[in-house]
């Protein structure tokens, strides 16, 4: 990388200090935000793990493409990190507002595509992703194939764009997280999601919104890739978390001090005692392991 990422609070600076949202990436203040927090400065803590793998696995690329890069955070993170001399391209689902004229003023290229054609879009575009065969040298996917029916479609794309010695870096819901587990064996629940609205359940085919098909296990991702020839370079588990400085919390209470501090400041997750004590209740002491962190990243490297 032309700019080393350094510690959490160098990348952290960066995001709060240097970096000039667009239109897109601005969170609302109606959600419980405090003014002025964008996209960026909400995920730090999963974008600082994200880049660190790159840094890394992937030091040198020439071409990146990031799909489903909505609404354009990493994809510009990339940019400067890896500098100008790098390209950067976003594909995804058509926007309904001038989101892709935003990426071109920051000069990255962003390109319609559609690589879930199991699904009717409103939006008439050819399946797969929109690059030659062999021309790219580094895919995320970042928080995307648990969106996908057709996960299928998905590697086999991947596959075909990237060049020998590629790489394709997967981030998504962990099958195994302690929370989704918890819901599971202790409210008689599903370990999909705690809302409904936020699954394909109750996606909406006139939304371009698509909501959660089903999560995996690091192997599953590994297996599949392997399917259409990749090879397994690295996989774990991590615990992905908002920022909580991002949020506007009103705590005048004598413990607000005791909450601060196991909330943190985006440099390690919250700590959750009710859920720790449940973890162990229900789930006995392996499940308090790196593997039932929240998220997995897998990355699988073209041959």
């Amino acid at each position: 990388m032309k700019h080393p990422v350094g510690s959490y609070k160098d990348f952290k600076n960066y995001i709060w200090q240097s970096y000039s949202p667009m239109k897109s990436e601005l969170m609302s203040e109606a959600h419980g935000f405090r003014e002025g927090v964008h996209w960026a400065m909400r995920h730090t803590p999963r974008f600082f793990h994200t880049l660190k793998t790159l840094e890394k696995y992937c030091p040198n690329p020439k071409k990146i493409v990031d799909i489903g890069a909505f609404p354009g955070s990493f994809s510009r993170i990339c940019q400067h990190y890896y500098g100008s001399d790098v390209a950067v391209s976003a594909c995804g689902f058509p926007n309904d507002g001038d989101f892709p004229e935003q990426l071109a003023e920051k000069n990255i290229e962003f390109k319609n595509c559609n690589i879930d054609p199991d699904i009717i879009s409103q939006t008439e575009i050819k399946p797969g992703l929109p690059y030659e065969d062999a021309s790219v040298d580094l895919l995320l996917g970042l928080e995307v194939v648990e969106h996908l029916y057709s996960v299928k479609t998905f590697f086999e794309e991947c596959a075909r764009i990237l060049k020998p010695g590629g790489s394709l870096l997967i981030t998504t819901d962990n099958i195994k997280s302690r929370t989704g587990l918890l819901r599971l064996v202790k409210d008689n629940s599903t370990n999909l999601d705690a809302v409904l609205s936020e699954t394909s359940i109750w996606s909406s085919s006139e939304d371009q919104w698509r909501g959660h098909v089903r999560f995996f296990a690091a192997n599953q991702l590994v297996e599949v890739g392997q399917l259409v020839g990749f090879e397994h370079v690295d996989s774990s588990a991590f615990e992905h978390f908002d920022d909580p400085e991002t949020y506007a919390i009103r705590d005048n209470s004598p413990l607000a001090p005791i909450r601060s501090l196991l909330r943190g400041n985006g440099s390690r997750p919250p700590i959750r005692i009710r859920e720790t004590l449940n973890a162990v209740r229900y789930l006995g002491l392996r499940s308090l392991g790196s593997d039932y962190g929240n998220r997995i990243q897998v990355l699988l490297r073209k041959p």
